[in-house]
């Protein structure tokens, strides 16, 4: 009976010491799970922060082109109604003393008729120039919006004439493309995203294409088409989104305002 009794306490001792085993390593285990849990979630809301600034840098940036063009159009507008309109009534006045001046007076009174007439040209010059060199920045907003990161490379196709887009049409676009971002790296599970902006006069177009998975309906980004949809109704665009062979894509085109 000793004997039995001293195997039994041994045998109890060693399952005990098993237990206690298995039980450190089930902490252990769920210890590192959590850690690793955490470390993923801390890593998320620092790609999620950073992702945020790049947008509101972005949005600056976009905001500064904006006043600065809004800036020099009021000048310009200013300069053409002020200057414009007082050499126009001059050139009327000369055309008028061109008839009652005396001849030995016509050849100066034509030479100033001329004058004034450059000077208007001049004017007309000078406003267009304004308006062709007010462009927004929509291409250096872009770039400050895309990440970088290693998990999707980011392809930019910037080749439109920004000069022939209004402020609204600007924003839209910029808009656009910042939701298209977003749904790339939160719904589509691609490592390739290509973004095309170009034009053909008449309209401006945007194209995103990502690679991402075709079979799995989840991915499909539904929550931002909506808002996408909106912006570019109200300003007369048309905007197709689906999957295709290679992932999803979203095309619109914008008509242009041709406000030069």
């Amino acid at each position: 009976m000793p004997i039995l009794a001293g195997t039994y306490d041994v045998f109890f001792k060693q399952m005990s010491f098993y237990i206690e085993i298995k039980l450190l390593f089930i902490v252990l285990n769920s210890l590192v799970l959590v850690s690793s849990s955490k470390i993923k979630s801390e890593q998320q809301a620092m790609e999620q922060a950073s992702q945020l600034l790049r947008e509101l840098q972005a949005t600056q940036h976009l905001l500064e082109s904006t006043v600065k063009r809004d800036e020099r159009l009021r000048i310009a507008r200013d300069l053409h109604d002020s200057m414009g309109h007082k050499l126009t009534a001059l050139k009327l006045q000369l055309e008028l003393a061109s008839h009652l001046a005396p001849d030995l007076m016509l050849d100066k009174v034509n030479t100033a008729k001329k004058l004034s007439g450059t000077l208007l040209d001049d004017v007309r010059a000078s406003v267009n120039e304004f308006r062709d060199s007010n462009g927004i920045d929509l291409n250096k907003a872009v770039k400050a919006l895309v990440p970088n990161i290693a998990s999707v490379r980011f392809e930019l196709k910037l080749d439109l004439n920004q000069q022939l887009l209004s402020n609204r049409q600007a924003e839209t676009l910029f808009r656009c493309i910042q939701e298209s971002i977003t749904n790339v790296l939160r719904h589509a599970n691609a490592n390739h995203c290509l973004i095309e902006l170009d034009d053909n006069g008449c309209n401006a177009f945007l194209r995103v294409q990502d690679n991402g998975d075709t079979k799995n309906s989840s991915n499909n980004p539904g929550n931002g088409l909506a808002g996408m949809a909106e912006r570019v109704k109200e300003v007369d665009g048309e905007i197709m989104c689906g999957f295709n062979q290679s992932g999803f894509e979203v095309k619109l085109s914008l008509p242009l305002d041709h406000i030069h």
